[in-house]
């Protein structure tokens, strides 16, 4: 009665009951889902069929990356599907699945471990290719494609449910993959309308070579500010944005990735007269975008790792600090204290 319901221990046992039951307790009648959309909830989906969403989902996606790659208008905003990916998939996905899995996973392509998109097309091609998994790996892990559902949904238990969730925001009604799985849509034609409208705006100032980036125009058309978005460094995401994007995790980091550090880090590593502050640009836009980066004119960090440290400003954490190291001057940034 106070709209102030508490579901955390629900979420911890089941995200698809959290989710299902958040739907049905809407303040607004309108908001709440029919009975028959609840009964076509994923909470009431078998393992075929959640199977058979993911893949089905995974080439929706491709289609639509195909036509953004060939400059035409896809019907949503793909990169949304990596919002909260941490939460979904972690820092590297691959990191979580058995390493025998994985064995011939980059034979015809390259996968990008930070990605949902990429682990949904991990997943989808496990599930298409299964005989070719090793007979040993079946027989140690696997009954049959439905026990391989059932494995990466141990690995990642928030995968179907976050995929349910975006398309039920991004499709329309009419929308085939949408009808096939009874997902009620939230679009309407003017939401189209108007991602179509944005996209053909970036389009114009790439192809007139505008002074602003199409990339603060794509972030100002996020409906909510606080989505969870994280560029990484040599990421599928950082490609399309033409950015370089944020550092691996410590995790990532300590255990190994196979990200290939950028030859400009290399060259700020040697460089001993600049970087001694943080780049505005850099920091502003969470790592995204700084303007004379790209012209190798920025004589700033960006990031923690291109940080130097002046001659003058060694041994002075006394100075600089208190007595547990912190800076009592935030506004003061460059080389130890920061």
């Amino acid at each position: 009665m106070k709209n102030r319901p508490e579901l955390s221990s629900l979420e911890d046992t089941s995200i698809d009951a959290f989710d299902l039951v958040s739907w049905m307790i809407q303040r607004e009648a309108k908001s709440r889902p029919t009975a028959c959309q609840v009964c076509e909830h994923p909470y009431f989906w078998d393992s075929v069929k959640r199977s058979s969403f993911l893949c089905d989902f995974s080439d929706r996606l491709e289609a639509e990356s195909l036509l953004a790659n060939n400059n035409s208008s896809p019907s949503f905003d793909i990169l949304a599907i990596e919002r909260s990916a941490q939460k979904i998939v972690g820092d590297a996905w691959n990191l979580k699945v058995d390493q025998d899995l994985l064995s011939h996973l980059s034979k015809y392509r390259s996968y990008d471990p930070s990605s949902v998109r990429d682990c949904l097309r991990m997943i989808r091609n496990k599930h298409h290719h299964f005989d070719e998994i090793p007979i040993e790996l079946r027989q140690r892990m696997f009954h049959g494609s439905e026990s391989l559902q059932g494995y990466f949904e141990s690995k990642f238990p928030r995968l179907v449910q976050h995929c349910y969730s975006f398309c039920r925001q991004h499709l329309m009604p009419d929308d085939p993959l949408a009808n096939k799985y009874r997902i009620p849509s939230k679009k309407s034609i003017t939401d189209t309308q108007t991602i179509r409208e944005k996209t053909n705006a970036v389009k114009e100032i790439d192809d007139k070579k505008d002074q602003h980036s199409p990339l603060s125009l794509i972030l100002s058309c996020k409906k909510d500010p606080s989505d969870d978005l994280i560029i990484w460094e040599g990421s599928s995401a950082a490609k399309s944005y033409n950015c370089r994007g944020w550092i691996r995790s410590q995790e990532v980091w300590i255990l190994g990735s196979d990200t290939k550090r950028d030859v400009y880090i290399a060259k700020c590593l040697e460089d001993p007269k600049f970087r001694t502050r943080l780049c505005n640009h850099w920091d502003t836009s969470q790592g995204i975008s700084c303007p004379m980066r790209k012209k190798y004119k920025c004589i700033f960090a960006h990031g923690p790792v291109e940080l130097r440290v002046k001659e003058g400003k060694r041994d002075r954490w006394g100075k600089l600090c208190d007595k547990n190291g912190n800076n009592s001057n935030p506004c003061h940034s460059g080389g130890e204290d920061t």
